[in-house]
């Protein structure tokens, strides 16, 4: 997963990864699945790029992030992002392909 604390894609850095396979939505199997803590501004926007490559089946992937006013790992929601694709890239499931975001 790759993070910048600006819209541009170019500045983002890598923060997480798993190199490997893991159960639907166990975000604790590995450390490197975790970003160490990153503040974020209400009403700012963020660059976000998840990379996954299929394997043999089974694959599945999901970003999370846990708020200060809570304990609990969630799973971000779609009102939270705004999706950007590139001109090269595949629609996503739920993804209006005609739409440029």
């Amino acid at each position: 997963m790759w993070f910048s604390t600006d819209t541009a894609p170019a500045n983002a850095i890598q923060v997480a990864y798993l190199n490997g396979y893991t159960s639907e939505r166990n975000y604790l199997a590995s450390s490197s699945q975790a970003s160490e803590s990153i503040s974020l501004q209400k009403g700012l926007s963020y660059y976000l790029e998840a990379i996954h490559k299929e394997g043999s089946g089974g694959d599945h992937l999901s970003v999370a992030w846990k708020k200060p006013s809570s304990a609990d790992i969630e799973v971000i929601s779609g009102s939270d992002t705004r999706i950007y694709r590139a001109t090269n890239a595949v629609p996503i499931a739920g993804d209006d392909a005609g739409e440029t975001n």
